[in-house]
């Protein structure tokens, strides 16, 4: 999911003043996830875990924050340390900087968390306890997040256990997807659902609805960097984003992934397929060739709520 919760974040961040965050972590344990994400939210980045915090030093070299990565002396291979907060932690750290930091965050009227691998259930409870927190859900067709970890070899369609895997990405994303279902029907305002294969396929209608919802204004600035970013002919990767077609991009694994990965695959996700709109597609032929739409009906599922 990187690609896409990464283009997903930078369009966020997009003419409008954000200060964006993208911590580190898997993320299981409800309350301490909430107090986490809500220091981060109000900029008290002192009571953060150092390896929350740890992607400060990752800033690319385009971010506005690039000065920043100065602040904190976490080390990587310092495992026995990342629990520890700033306030705690044995090292000295830049505190006029993290100063700096944390009175930038606070001037940003809009602040930006991306995270992966946190249950959806998990919601709720930042909206009982974070107010103004709106939340957008990020879903992408299984078979490319799986064809995504396959091609990092994060997985092996050849272990014996594959399906166990299968299985249990699928069940994930269905829960999550149900959580977030009956949120939005009480918190219409505040929580929203967007599928990558429609942000590929659409992404100045899906950016659109997305910003009307958010209350944002949709630029002139933000229309040319979704040309550049989404329909630019020549495929180019520049600070982990990956820019280009991004209607062929999102549709890549169709053309590595096994066929008997596939049918697997779909044998054990028909629900999330089904929920999501999306063939499974039955014949290799029909799974090999890009021409054919991904979505059984992409302009019902895609604006469905229109």
């Amino acid at each position: 999911m990187r690609t896409s919760s990464n283009q997903l974040r930078t369009r966020s961040a997009q003419t409008i003043q954000v200060f964006f965050l993208k911590p580190y972590g898997v993320w299981e344990s409800s309350n301490g996830t909430v107090l986490l994400i809500n220091n981060l939210l109000s900029c008290n980045f002192m009571d953060v875990p150092v390896g929350a915090i740890e992607a400060f030093r990752k800033f690319p070299a385009s971010s506005y924050q690039q000065e920043f990565k100065s602040c904190f002396p976490v080390n990587k291979t310092d495992w026995n340390k990342r629990l520890y907060t700033l306030s705690e932690y044995p090292e000295q750290y830049n505190k006029t900087c993290i100063e700096r930091l944390q009175q930038l965050c606070l001037q940003s009227p809009h602040r930006l968390i991306k995270t992966i691998r946190m249950p959806g259930s998990f919601a709720e409870l930042f909206l009982s306890y974070i107010p103004n927190l709106k939340i957008i859900h990020l879903v992408r067709d299984p078979r490319g997040i799986l064809n995504s970890r396959a091609q990092t070899h994060f997985i092996n369609y050849e272990d014996k256990g594959i399906s166990f895997v299968f299985n249990h990405l699928c069940s994930r994303i269905w829960l999550d997807m149900q959580a977030i279902k009956r949120l939005q029907q009480d918190n219409p305002t505040r929580v929203y659902h967007v599928t990558y294969e429609c942000l590929a396929l659409y992404p100045e209608d899906t950016a659109r609805m997305l910003y009307k919802d958010l209350s944002l204004d949709f630029t002139p600035e933000l229309h040319d960097w979704l040309q550049m970013a989404f329909r630019n002919k020549a495929e180019q990767e520049f600070n982990h984003y990956k820019y280009g077609q991004s209607s062929s991009i999102s549709q890549n694994w169709r053309s590595y992934i096994p066929v008997n990965a596939n049918e697997k695959i779909n044998q054990r996700c028909v629900k999330v397929l089904l929920e999501l709109g999306l063939k499974k597609f039955s014949s290799t032929a029909d799974l090999r060739d890009l021409r054919n739409s991904v979505f059984y009906n992409s302009q019902r599922t895609c604006f469905k709520h229109v």
